[in-house]
């Protein structure tokens, strides 16, 4: 019984936080985006920043610690969000964010007497954080300058680069491009040439 009623209030978050976010005065759409965190609510048009928050909701979901398990590593946490969580539904921005997180994980931090990736860290302050307040407050006051600092540099020496992604592309996968790069590039040429 009680697992039927915790996958209920699975299923209906979204859509409550939603109709709560109405109720202060968010806008239709924002609210619209919010819902489409999960897929447990069909919508006609789903959002662009739907996709965002989907990725960003699965992933961290998967990096921290919950009651019945400890927080995933990131490879691992990579491999179930393409593979098992996002299998079988079409999110236009998965490849492009699994490699910003490949890309994200070369940069690190010093943090006492050790260096930690971006998201070690933000995990670490996580853990030994009473709520989200102190973890909000140390993460935008003891690193936000430092994490800055550092992406600017990476940036600067164009290491941080999103690349094509290399992976063999399933026929059956949803989140495969629908055309290759190249075709893409002949693609808009044609539609600028027709433009002029």
């Amino acid at each position: 019984m009680q697992v039927s009623q915790d996958e209920e209030i699975i299923k209906s978050y979204a859509a409550k936080g939603a109709q709560y976010l109405s109720s202060i005065g968010f806008n239709d759409r924002f609210c619209r985006i919010c819902e489409g965190i999960n897929r447990y609510n069909e919508q006609e048009y789903r959002e662009r920043e739907s996709d965002v928050l989907e990725l960003v909701d699965n992933f961290g979901a998967m990096l921290l610690d919950r009651p019945e398990r400890v927080g995933m590593e990131v490879d691992e946490a990579l491999v179930l969000l393409e593979y098992r969580n996002l299998r079988d539904v079409y999110n236009r921005y998965l490849y492009q964010f699994v490699e910003f997180i490949k890309n994200l994980e070369t940069i690190k931090i010093k943090n006492e007497n050790q260096e930690l990736t971006l998201l070690e860290l933000l995990v670490k302050i996580f853990r030994e954080t009473d709520d989200i307040k102190h973890f909000i407050t140390a993460v935008v006051y003891e690193y936000e300058s430092k994490v800055d600092d550092e992406i600017c540099r990476v940036k600067s020496n164009e290491f941080f680069r999103v690349h094509k992604n290399k992976k063999k592309l399933e026929v059956g996968n949803p989140n495969r491009p629908l055309f290759s790069e190249e075709i893409t590039k002949k693609v808009i040429g044609e539609l600028i040439n027709k433009k002029d």
